[in-house]
């Protein structure tokens, strides 16, 4: 389903989706007409029916409910772990230049391998292990630095939890990457749309009124089993996650290291000409 998702736009799949449920219907009723009349002890009870179509839509609801909360759980951790880390770099300034210099380079090369190379592996589903490595390369850079100082100690502290938070999210997102619903449960979506199409068939008269009404249930059936199969991949497809937090993160620390480049020119330039 994820290869479906990340290669077909979701207009298309709604459209598919219908196609399927219309073109059902359309046999179904074909050989309703070929079969001799039910009489009216046989015929599908209205209330059996309209009671499954109440399950079966609190259910649906309860898996779309369960979805969109896991597509912004996603997107909300992305932002979190950029926070993480940008409290990171701010919090390293501290230090003292090369272990500073360090930290900031793993810092620039784990975002950049998130940015350039994790992301296309999440679509995916796949974690990238060189992001893995960066990142707890970073993290035996900060745990090998003993601060001299208590100003530089509380600095470190801040850094050494936010490393782990960030941490933390990036577990999180990565776990977001699995389905988050059983594979049982899409198959019941499915036959929960043609039981219900199914037996509403049969229990209406064929009008062109019930007609249009039964179009209309297989286009809302359509629009809700798309909206279940763009949303259990956050990380796939055109409805994906955005890694924008991350392209904003590393254009700040490159900027901010240009800037602090450029500032300490002239001052050299001053202090060998004194």
């Amino acid at each position: 389903m994820r290869l479906l998702v990340d290669n077909i736009l979701p207009p298309y799949v709604f459209l598919i989706v219908a196609i399927i449920f219309l073109a059902t219907s359309w046999y179904i009723f074909s050989l309703k007409r070929r079969l001799p009349p039910l009489r009216d002890s046989q015929r599908i009870s209205s209330l059996l029916v309209g009671i499954l179509s109440g399950f079966y839509s609190i259910f649906l609801g309860f898996i779309i409910y369960l979805l969109w909360n896991d597509y912004q759980d996603a997107r909300k951790l992305v932002v979190e772990e950029t926070t993480k880390l940008y409290v990171l770099s701010e919090s390293t300034k501290d230090f003292p230049p090369q272990v500073f210099a360090t930290i900031e380079k793993d810092l620039t090369d784990y975002i950049t391998l998130v940015n350039n190379e994790e992301w296309s592996s999440m679509r995916d589903g796949r974690e990238h292990l060189k992001a893995q490595l960066a990142i707890d390369k970073l993290y035996s850079d900060l745990i090998s630095y003993r601060p001299k100082d208590s100003i530089t100690q509380l600095y470190y502290q801040q850094a050494l939890i936010a490393l782990n938070q960030a941490i933390e999210y990036r577990n999180h997102r990565i776990n977001l990457l699995n389905l988050a619903i059983p594979n049982a449960w899409y198959m019941m979506i499915f036959i929960g749309a043609f039981s219900i199409l199914t037996m509403s068939i049969f229990l209406i008269k064929d009008t062109l009124i019930n007609t249009i009404m039964h179009i209309f249930l297989c286009i809302f059936l359509a629009f809700y089993v798309t909206a279940v199969t763009v949303l259990s991949y956050p990380f796939s497809g055109v409805v994906s996650i955005s890694n924008e937090p991350f392209e904003k993160l590393l254009h700040l620390i490159e900027n901010q290291s240009e800037s602090k480049s450029s500032y300490l020119l002239p001052q050299q330039e001053k202090i060998n000409y004194t």
